[in-house]
């Protein structure tokens, strides 16, 4: 009778009863603005980086440089959000993305910019990337009831999808009219705006870790220890953490070749390579409304663990294919994969873990998704060898390899979901 009426209890909650709450409403609306912001730069970097160097491996490389500081600062980050104001970090984090994306801009204005200064300052705005992950998540996790974090983090992915049809879209239509110093700007500007939203937030909800008053780096030190004793602990949050590295070395790489694969194969002009991520977010959106509203508690670990498998499935035959309009019809598909992971990626980590550990778990999390640039070093590697098509076929075929895997030896993630999870 309990669970039936915990089911209840979750089929009455409405998306307007979501957002009336205020502190997830500033999140929610920050969320979008940032993820908007962050396909606008990935789909410019992609065409501008090649149309720089003419190359697949730089592209590759170039990504690397973004989303290393995951893989490197990820676990860290996610223990200082436990013990410091994370509204003061996330501010602190869009400010300096600000300045960075403003220097871009201004480097290409004065004809100053090259590979080298373009890695170096896509490396300082992906620690800054990196910080924007755990903490904000976090920070809706702290003010939202565990047993509607799946429809919460559902509107906000499927937000997330959403800016995912705008931000390639805008991004290939400004290089193709206006050039990449306007993308830079736009960017710039989006990030200062956000930064004066961030300062409406009310950052009491945030349960501080005042376990230990010695901040030292011994302290800092058993922190992570009892971070990773904590997911060693619960095999739901491990299966979560194997799939995140698995898509991220083998699945998500793929978006760094769409700009080389729509101008090489497609024969198609930047707005055009644009849409081709904006129809991905198409999917991904129509398949957001559909958690949102009719996924249930008990299937989070199914629908993450099939949908990485199909996503994985639709890559290869993207990578098939040579007609522009069919190439859009497989991403749109694909689109319901990505946002199956992303969405339940997140939401698994949160309702596993307890408040005074999420930090923790969201940092891991981080740091699984570090993978990403290894991924992308691997997969421009393999471009610069076999070609873009048969790069993505190769880590198609190993990412769906290690998600049968993955599923063998954490069964948890695949089956229903107890209420004591």
């Amino acid at each position: 009778m309990k669970n039936n009426n915990m089911h209840s209890q979750q089929e009455n909650i409405t998306f307007s009863s979501i957002i009336a709450n205020k502190q997830f409403r500033l999140l929610w609306i920050i969320g979008g603005f940032t993820s908007c912001m962050r396909w606008l730069d990935m789909i410019i970097l992609g065409i501008y980086t090649f149309e720089l160097t003419n190359s697949a491996f730089l592209v590759g490389l170039i990504f690397f440089y973004r989303t290393i500081p995951r893989l490197l600062f990820g676990t860290i980050i996610g223990m200082v959000t436990d013990r410091f104001n994370r509204k003061k970090i996330l501010t602190a984090s869009f400010m300096i993305l600000c300045v960075v994306y403003f220097i871009v801009a201004l480097l290409i204005y004065t004809e100053q910019i090259n590979y080298a200064l373009l890695s170096i300052t896509m490396f300082i705005a992906g620690i800054c990337w990196a910080n924007e992950f755990p903490v904000r998540r976090a920070m809706i996790g702290d003010v939202i009831p565990t047993k509607v974090a799946g429809k919460a983090f559902g509107i906000d992915i499927g937000t997330s999808a959403f800016t995912r049809i705008i931000g390639p879209a805008l991004g290939g239509g400004i290089l193709a009219t206006l050039g990449p110093m306007s993308g830079y700007l736009t960017v710039s500007i989006v990030f200062f705006v956000v930064s004066l939203i961030c300062l409406k937030i009310n950052a009491k909800n945030q349960q501080l870790d005042n376990s230990t008053k010695n901040k030292s780096i011994k302290s800092f030190v058993i922190d992570i220890v009892a971070g990773f004793k904590y997911i060693k602990d619960t095999p739901i949050l491990q299966g979560t953490l194997a799939i995140t590295l698995v898509m991220n070395l083998f699945a998500f790489p793929y978006f760094n070749m769409v700009p080389i694969i729509g101008k090489e194969i497609l024969n198609a002009n930047p707005f055009q390579i644009g849409l081709l991520g904006a129809i991905e977010g198409t999917g991904a959106l129509i398949g957001a409304s559909l958690i949102a509203t009719k996924v249930t508690y008990q299937n989070y670990g199914r629908l993450y663990f099939f949908g990485s498998i199909f996503l994985t499935c639709l890559i290869f035959i993207f990578a098939f294919s040579n007609i522009y309009y069919l190439s859009m019809l497989i991403l749109f598909i694909a689109g319901f994969g990505m946002v199956s992971f992303a969405t339940m990626q997140t939401t698994l980590a949160i309702v596993s873990s307890s408040i005074e550990m999420r930090g923790r778990t969201m940092g891991a999390l981080s740091f699984a998704i570090g993978a990403g640039p290894i991924g992308s070093l691997s997969i421009g590697l393999l471009a610069s060898n076999f070609g873009a098509q048969n790069s993505l076929k190769i880590v198609a075929v190993l990412g769906f390899c290690f998600m049968l895997i993955a599923g063998y030896f954490w069964s948890d993630i695949r089956k229903k979901l107890k209420e004591d999870n």
